[in-house]
């Protein structure tokens, strides 16, 4: 259930060995990579300091107005970036970390006005991005201050260990549970993915802000040979239904599909999840659910008349 990489890795790591590096070059990536780790972890425990200080009073706020456990807070890191153009920066500073490796782990930007570096998350609740193995790769964050100019949610800038078509949120905590099962869900939002593992489902993930990859379904495949995608009710939510069933076309094989999960009295799985509980959830999974050729049969046939 791991990549031929992540595999020679975790083998290394069990048995006390270097990992083999087979040229300079990827020796000085594997070096790259290992302090853009410690860095993200660095700033992972920064910013959880302040989820729980007066600073971080609102995104508290928020997460409890969601309704998620303090069990769930902390098994998936959620934690809180404060107001203030370079705090990050100059914590990380005082602990002997140099600029450019915090502009390159995607923990800061350079103004283009004033040239100056400043953090590139504020004022927003944090949900940390891991690998399957559990380090921290990138942050989004869901921001708490009313801005029309401001994105909504903001994902960190991809870098040398992170790439959003090739990850999946909460792919750590539910990887076990999806191999055991043999089952995994996908949804479309950071929120319905911690919202299903809260109420039991436990092989939950979600994409990364945008369409789902062929990267990202060949990953859900090594989790199960059928996952289930479940997207929003509204329009949004049936396209990128439709766009996943077009897309895993090309990479069809034997043994291999999708299933698709459309909620209906509730926007989300979120919404449906606290509205319902999860006993309706189930068995929205084990009867309403339709399969791929199905999702197909109705996009092909929308707007045709197939009475004759």
């Amino acid at each position: 259930h791991l990549s031929f990489i992540e595999a020679i890795e975790k083998l290394c790591h069990d048995a006390g060995i270097p990992i083999p590096a087979a040229t300079e070059e990827q020796k000085r990536r594997d070096k790259e990579s290992h302090d853009l780790y410690e860095v993200l972890q660095m700033a992972a425990d920064y910013y959880k300091e302040k989820l729980f200080s007066d600073e971080g009073k609102v995104g508290l706020e928020y997460l409890r107005k969601r309704q998620l456990s303090d069990e769930m807070i902390a098994n998936f890191h959620l934690c809180y970036a404060p107001a203030g153009r370079d705090n990050l920066i100059q914590y990380l500073k005082g602990k002997g970390v140099p600029l450019k490796l915090i502009l390159d782990a995607g923990l800061a930007r350079v103004s283009d006005r004033t040239h100056t570096p400043y953090d590139y998350f504020r004022e927003r609740v944090l949900f940390p991005i891991t690998d399957s193995r559990g380090r921290i790769i990138a942050f989004g964050g869901r921001i708490m201050v009313k801005d029309d100019n401001l994105p909504k949610y903001l994902n960190s800038p991809e870098s040398l260990v992170f790439s959003k078509g090739r990850n999946l949120y909460g792919l750590a905590q539910a990887r076990i549970a999806a191999i055991e099962s043999k089952q995994v869900i996908a949804t479309e939002g950071y929120m319905d993915c911690i919202s299903l593992h809260q109420f039991g489902f436990k092989m939950a993930v979600a994409p990364l802000g945008t369409a789902i990859t062929e990267m990202q379904i060949e990953l859900l495949w090594k989790l199960a040979p059928e996952p289930t995608l479940c997207f929003d009710s509204d329009g949004a939510g049936r396209k990128a239904g439709i766009r996943a069933a077009l897309r895993v076309l090309p990479i069809l094989k034997p043994g291999y599909s999708l299933r698709f999960c459309l909620l209906e009295g509730a926007k989300d799985p979120d919404e449906f999840l606290h509205a319902y509980g999860h006993e309706k959830f189930q068995e929205v999974l084990d009867s309403k659910c339709i399969s791929l050729s199905d999702i197909l049969w109705m996009y092909f046939t929308s707007d045709r008349d197939v009475k004759t």
